[in-house]
């Protein structure tokens, strides 16, 4: 799997490489330890946020992935089936650079390039330098992408006035949040950009449909 893995991640352009590692972060990294985050502006009001988004568990998610580096800037599409622990996400890049499908559970992954020989992950192990060159905050995504501090790693928080999450700063990463959209009485980001030199990565999601907890 390692070499199917580098020959497969090979083939990806530099930037297409870091919207898959991303995707592939948020399946696998549900189930990290806990630690307690720091929070610079607790509130209940927060809380209670934080409590309601962490138990969204089924949801669909559209929307786009846009990252730029010195060399290059690209944009992924993105349709992400979540159930429960099942999942099935399918990536269209820019550039006639085809389609991309990642499906299973927590426990492991496939990865299907139309021409490719699938891959299968059971962890997130050396998958981040194989696609990126360098260790990616695989834990801190499945969080990120819901507009929370990873549990994880210590994190530092801001909030708006309306209690949800602003900007975020977190293993090396600065993350702000400036639109967010209700869905089924939760607040759930619209953009999130992030930020760690030499890259900035912006997710624009058009639609969230979730099942309320």
């Amino acid at each position: 799997s390692r070499n199917l893995l580098t020959n497969m991640a090979e083939k990806f352009p530099n930037n297409w490489k870091i919207g898959l590692i991303l995707l592939i972060s948020f399946i696998l990294s549900g189930c990290s330890s806990i630690q307690n985050p720091i929070f610079t502006v607790p509130s209940q009001e927060w809380q209670q946020h934080q409590s309601a988004i962490q138990m969204v568990e089924s949801w669909q998610l559209r929307g786009r992935l846009s990252i730029r580096s010195p060399e290059e800037s690209s944009t992924i599409s993105i349709n992400w089936l979540q159930e429960n622990q099942n999942f099935d996400i399918r990536l269209n890049g820019s550039l006639g650079l085809g389609s991309v499908l990642i499906s299973g559970d927590n426990q492991q992954v496939r990865i299907e390039k139309a021409g490719e020989e699938s891959v299968m992950l059971t962890s997130l192990q050396g998958i981040g330098l194989a696609y990126l060159g360098f260790d990616f905050p695989a834990e801190e995504l499945y969080y990120w992408i819901r507009g929370l501090p990873a549990l994880s790693t210590p994190s530092e928080i801001f909030v708006n006035e309306d209690q949800l999450l602003a900007s975020l700063n977190q293993n090396d990463w600065e993350l702000e949040y400036d639109r967010y959209e209700e869905y089924s009485q939760l607040a759930l980001p619209g953009r999130i950009r992030l930020h760690r030199e030499p890259y900035t990565l912006t997710f624009l999601i058009n639609n969230w449909e979730i099942d309320s907890p």
